[in-house]
């Protein structure tokens, strides 16, 4: 593969300098690398559901579908990286297919359609990682090529973070919107010391008005749902999905936090021949 090195200290006359335009590659196209991800599920389950055909084992099966398909291009897609001159545009043409593949899904139906997009999306998805390193190793030579990646994959964590965070305050908004500022019309609370008291048939009674906020010391703790027969399995997967999806959010703005986002790949692999040398002592 044919690379073309920039000098140190060298940059374009005009314009953002190289390394700094790879920095912007990697932060944006942190969250687009693997589609929708877990919120394909909570998509199908949630808003669709078993009235549409969708269930824990049809979305598990798109899911692996999407998996494999992804697995199977990896080697294919190197080795048009390796072909292809003009590695920025390929990443584009990727980025352009994972979004196509997305923002149709509200639109295609089916269970055959919407895996065809995912797998296309899943394929698309494979250029990114040699793609991104051939640019790398052009750009900066092997030398600094290790030393390059850990800041990538630096800006990778930090683009995954900040999408998360936006992903949630636009949900908060949203929430906030449909809910009001505290409760929606339709929720009734009840405290913790109030239900101990009144017998179940009471608070029964004033959750089939809506859902039910449990709160304690005036602040809420829980929160008592209706469900169906139907609806049990579908509420139950979504309750996890979003557990999820809360755990990943905390995660990731813990390591930007902390500042392990920030670490290189060297640093990672240093950390893990430690911890198994320590394991070996005992």
């Amino acid at each position: 593969m044919a690379t073309g090195v920039l000098p140190a200290g060298k940059a374009p006359p005009h314009g953002p300098t190289p390394g700094r335009v790879l920095d912007y590659l990697n932060f944006f196209l942190a969250d687009v690398r693997d589609g929708l991800g877990p919120y394909l599920a909570i998509y199908l389950i949630a808003v669709r559901g078993p009235a549409h055909g969708w269930n824990e084992a049809t979305v598990g099966s798109v899911l692996t579908i999407a998996g494999i398909v992804g697995l199977l291009c990896q080697t294919p897609a190197g080795s048009l990286i390796d072909r292809v001159t003009n590695k920025p545009r390929l990443v584009m043409i990727a980025a352009l297919l994972v979004t196509l593949s997305s923002v149709s899904l509200p639109i295609v139906s089916g269970y055959t359609m919407v895996a065809i997009t995912q797998s296309v999306a899943a394929a698309a998805g494979a250029v990114f990682a040699p793609a991104i390193s051939a640019i790398t190793l052009g750009l900066v030579g092997p030398k600094l090529f290790a030393r390059r990646v850990g800041r990538n994959e630096a800006f990778n964590h930090g683009g995954n973070a900040a999408s998360a965070g936006l992903a949630g305050r636009a949900g908060l908004s949203r929430l906030a919107r449909i809910a009001g500022p505290t409760y929606s019309p339709n929720m009734s609370t009840i405290s913790v010391g109030e239900l101990k008291k009144q017998p179940a048939s009471q608070w029964l009674k004033s959750a089939a008005k809506g859902d039910l906020v449990i709160t304690s010391k005036g602040q809420p703790v829980a929160v008592l749902l209706r469900i169906s027969d139907a609806s049990l399995k579908s509420t139950r997967a979504l309750v996890r999905s979003v557990r999820a999806l809360q755990a990943q959010a905390a995660l990731q703005q813990a390591a930007a936090a902390t500042g392990v986002a920030l670490l290189s790949m060297s640093d990672i692999d240093a950390e893990i021949a430690a911890t198994r040398r320590a394991r070996r002592r005992k």
